[in-house]
């Protein structure tokens, strides 16, 4: 039984015996005080990892959820895809409140750069309600090309007032100064993959694919192959990790930290762990 088991789960025992090795290695290996170049060198297969799972994100978000619900009936797609959402923004959640705990618990960062260069300005902190209208705007984003590889968020940029309430000496200085500015929100673009919106498209693609019926049936074919076709690629290139490939990245991350856990792109694996899970549903 045991033979059997570890035939099974393989690739889950060899991930796990090379995260603990390298993070071994890497310790010990912080002893001979290697070279930044040498360092590098250690980590570049792993960067070679990061990078191909990075570029199954999308297919495999696309190909799994549209495939799934478009072969399914309208009742089932629709709970399914309901599930999937809610699943996407629980654990967003989770991971948000994770986070802050870990900062408020152990601080992570270097506390002499606080020492050098003081306590800084206090930013204008984003309300509850900005963050709730940044969420509806990014379930339906305007243009679903650049949902994947932008998202909406609000900020707050320094705008100089046109008109004065208040008429003060203290004003009056600081508009002869030019210094007068007040924080105004402003929604802009940022950097990284629109996620949310992305999932609400293919589950909507999806759930219309399988109202259409026989009328469809070549592009549910078309993205059930595709499906296959990406899951063969997650499986080769998880196989790729184990033949020691993450064992040297979790080597050169434990050599490039301090007093910090190992982490291996926390973002990528979260992601990729959510849309395989959503297979399951």
């Amino acid at each position: 039984e045991m033979a059997s088991w570890l035939r099974q789960n393989l690739l889950l025992v060899l991930t796990i015996v090379s995260v603990l090795l390298g993070i071994q290695l890497g310790f010990i290996g912080r002893l001979f005080n290697l070279t930044v170049q040498s360092i590098v060198l250690v980590s570049f297969p792993g960067e070679i990892l990061m990078r191909m799972l990075k570029l199954m994100i999308l297919p495999l978000i696309i190909s799994s959820l549209i495939s799934g619900l478009s072969q399914l009936d309208a009742k089932q797609s629709g709970r399914m895809g309901f599930l999937a959402i809610f699943y996407y923004v629980a654990t967003t959640v989770i991971a948000v409140i994770t986070g802050i705990f870990l900062v408020l618990t152990i601080h992570p960062g270097d506390p002499t750069i606080k020492h050098d260069i003081g306590e800084g300005t206090e930013a204008k902190v984003v309300s509850t309600l900005e963050t709730f209208l940044d969420l509806l705007r990014n379930t339906f984003p305007e243009n679903i090309v650049q949902a994947t590889f932008q998202q909406v968020q609000t900020k707050y940029v320094p705008v100089k007032p046109k008109i004065i309430k208040k008429n003060s000496s203290e004003i009056l200085q600081a508009i002869a100064n030019g210094s007068l500015t007040i924080m105004k929100p402003s929604v802009e673009y940022t950097a990284g993959m629109n996620v949310l919106g992305v999932i609400v498209f293919c589950i909507s693609f999806g759930i219309v694919l399988s109202q259409l019926g026989e009328q469809a049936q070549t592009m549910v074919n078309f993205f059930a192959i595709m499906d296959q076709v990406i899951m063969r690629l997650v499986m080769l290139i998880m196989w790729y990790a184990c033949n020691f490939i993450l064992l040297l990245a979790v080597v050169g991350h434990a050599l490039r930290v301090r007093l910090q856990l190992v982490c291996t792109n926390k973002n990528t694996n979260v992601r990729l762990f959510e849309i395989l899970n959503l297979r399951n549903f």
